[in-house]
């Protein structure tokens, strides 16, 4: 009985050795991942935030963004060369992102992240996240920019003199006078025809369809066409503006006893432009080029006619 002791006794010595090796070797060489993203909001112009992170594991760091995205960001060593983004963590020290619109730094330094928000000129919060990939999983760190000082519109100009056409728009009416005498039909050629522009910004610059803007568009004014800065226009969607007065009447004579048709053809000038709108990023001292084409319509005359009697 005594024996048995002895080896119960020995084997529950030998175990305890063993649970506490491997607390030594596992559990202390990975440090435990954190159970939330890091997260902070910063001011979009000029704000910074600081982060300590273990770099024991780290493999490599980078932004966790879409790659068309990538062509704004550089990977910088501690001397400030350039290296690949999928670069060892231990050869990258700072990351660059800077586009028209944003320009924030990425720093690793001594255990710690500091993030650097120079410009957020979007108008908008923008979230970047940051990933940290290590030998035994991820971290990821949000940090939200909010809006800082928009892009302002400096200028407008023309590539070349507008190219001006007139196309005819003709709505046609059937009437039948079954009486003896003549009768008067008054028609408004105008009524629902306006003047209007539309300006078409590039595929690339989409963006400039989310506000309006005071722009200088061609304008059909004392019978000719004319350069004028016009507020409230927003790319991308109809724009209207004064034309003929749309109460104008214009009486016709309907024949007894026949069935008539009445063409009423509406004249239109068209100007055809492309131009430039310039925008002002102040924070980082740089020139937005937006380029555009625009159609501008205006009713310059009008034409009422009986086309058969029968």
């Amino acid at each position: 009985m005594n024996l048995i002791k002895k080896f119960i006794y020995f084997l529950a010595c030998v175990l305890l050795l063993l649970v506490t090796g491997c607390n030594s070797d596992i559990f202390v060489s990975e440090p435990p991942m954190a159970d939330e993203v890091l997260k902070a909001t910063i001011d979009g112009d000029g704000g910074e935030v600081q982060f300590h992170i273990p770099e024991e594991g780290l493999e490599t760091i980078s932004l966790n963004q879409v790659s068309s995205l990538d062509i704004f960001c550089t990977y910088f060593n501690a001397a400030g060369d350039t290296v690949k983004s999928y670069s060892q963590a231990s050869e990258v020290s700072r990351i660059e992102f800077e586009s028209d619109f944003y320009k924030f730094d990425i720093e690793k330094k001594d255990g710690d992240i500091i993030v650097k928000s120079i410009c957020n000129a979007s108008g908008y919060e923008a979230v970047r996240t940051i990933m940290l990939q290590y030998s035994y999983g991820y971290r990821f760190i949000d940090v939200t920019m909010l809006p800082g000082k928009e892009l302002m519109l400096d200028s407008t100009f023309y590539f070349v003199s507008l190219d001006v056409t007139e196309r005819t728009k003709t709505n046609r009416y059937r009437f039948f006078n079954g009486g003896y005498a003549a009768q008067t039909i008054e028609f408004m050629p105008y009524l629902n025809e306006q003047a209007a522009l539309y300006v078409d910004p590039n595929r690339s610059d989409l963006w400039v369809c989310s506000n309006y803007y005071s722009i200088d568009v061609p304008i059909y004014e004392n019978g000719d066409w004319i350069i004028k800065n016009m507020p409230d226009v927003r790319p991308g969607y109809s724009y209207y503006y004064d034309g003929p007065d749309q109460n104008t009447k214009v009486p016709v004579e309907i024949p007894g006893k026949a069935t008539t048709t009445v063409a009423v053809d509406v004249v239109y000038s068209q100007a055809v432009g492309k131009g430039c709108m310039v925008f002002d990023n102040e924070v980082l001292d740089r020139k937005i080029y937006v380029t555009f084409d625009v159609v501008s319509v205006y009713p310059i005359k009008h034409e009422i006619r009986i086309e058969d009697v029968q």
